[in-house]
């Protein structure tokens, strides 16, 4: 039995699945933390109910962000693990996920557009949540599974959720 697990052990650690599993929840529990720790602030300086405007605008461009990445993130992952090796066919995997995830932006903008006359309450601030959206266009995550270099993203999702509490104080 003991022999078993070690063989099973020694067979995931050649696989990299366990240091992909730790760097993966470190980047999820680093953005829970970071949550956690920005709405007792947040709330204290603007108010509950502001907070709330603000939360449904963030949540209405999370939503808008899984559009975004709707497909590219599984496709990315699969292309790049695919042809890490192969520099000139991973640089086509690379801009032909983000012009996609680029002309989606683009067609949430436009959706943006005409939410202005719809008369939406508290359009300014989904407008202002663009950025969240923005930076799903950009996120590399996909490419960082399939090359499997969790390790960089993870310490540079970490730098991003320490300049967020800075820029918040």
């Amino acid at each position: 039995m003991k022999q078993n697990a070690k063989y099973y052990y020694n067979k995931l650690k050649a696989t990299n699945i366990i240091a992909n599993f730790l760097n993966l929840s470190s980047i999820q529990i680093s953005n829970v933390l970071l949550l956690m720790l920005l709405i007792p602030i947040i709330t204290r300086i603007i108010g509950i109910k502001e907070f709330g405007i603000i939360m449904f605008a963030s949540k209405f461009s999370q939503l808008a962000g899984s559009v975004i990445n709707y497909g590219t993130g599984q496709s990315g992952v699969r292309d790049v693990a695919f042809h890490i090796k192969d520099t000139k066919k991973l640089s086509p995997v690379f801009y032909s996920n983000l012009f996609i995830r680029v002309i989606i932006f683009v067609l949430y903008i436009l959706l943006l557009f005409v939410l202005q006359w719809i008369k939406v309450d508290y359009y300014p601030y989904i407008l202002f949540s663009i950025p969240i959206a923005l930076a799903e266009v950009i996120n590399p995550l996909c490419f960082f599974i399939g090359a499997e270099r969790l390790k960089l993203f993870n310490l540079l999702n970490l730098l991003s959720n320490i300049a967020t509490i800075v820029a918040i104080f």
